[in-house]
């Protein structure tokens, strides 16, 4: 009976290159360039200074927003860039969701104590509270009619 399954090894001669295993399994090898471009965007140092560089923009679009390109919402709804600046807002958070359940083989609750131990991640809530907090006074009707159209010194109009 003849085996066809491949493990039969035929005999070999000085002139019958040797094949590892290994080489066989191993990925292709990256190009230079490739491998160095990884390296460059995954070391730390790269990885904070884009945290810090993204982060001014968002302060810069945020100030954008609240400084020239703030419209009533009753009136003409909010603009481009604060749909922009929202879905930012709601990365942020998706980000600090991350960083507290993906934190080991912890608990939830070791999780969260862990989470808030961190003095960063308290201003971080914080921000993101007093940030939803604005965009509620924003939305609420009520609210804003008694900011926008509050008689000044107590004379309408």
């Amino acid at each position: 009976m003849k085996h066809i399954d491949g493990d039969a090894q035929a005999p070999v001669s000085p002139s019958t290159p040797m094949i590892d295993k290994d080489t066989l399994f191993r990925p292709p090898r990256r190009p230079f360039i490739v491998s160095r471009w990884r390296q460059f965007w995954f070391a730390p140092v790269t990885s904070f200074l884009g945290n810090v560089v993204m982060y001014f923009l968002f302060l810069v679009l945020f100030a954008y927003v609240l400084l020239v390109d703030f419209k009533p919402p009753l009136l003409e709804g909010p603009a481009v860039s604060e749909y922009v600046l929202y879905f930012w807002v709601f990365t942020i958070v998706c980000e600090e969701i991350r960083e507290t359940a993906f934190l080991g083989m912890m608990s939830w609750r070791q999780r969260l104590k862990s989470y808030i131990q961190d003095v960063w991640n308290k201003i971080d809530i914080a921000a993101i509270i007093l940030f939803i907090i604005g965009l509620i006074c924003r939305c609420d009707h009520r609210i804003l009619k008694a900011l926008i159209y509050k008689p000044i010194n107590g004379t309408p109009g």
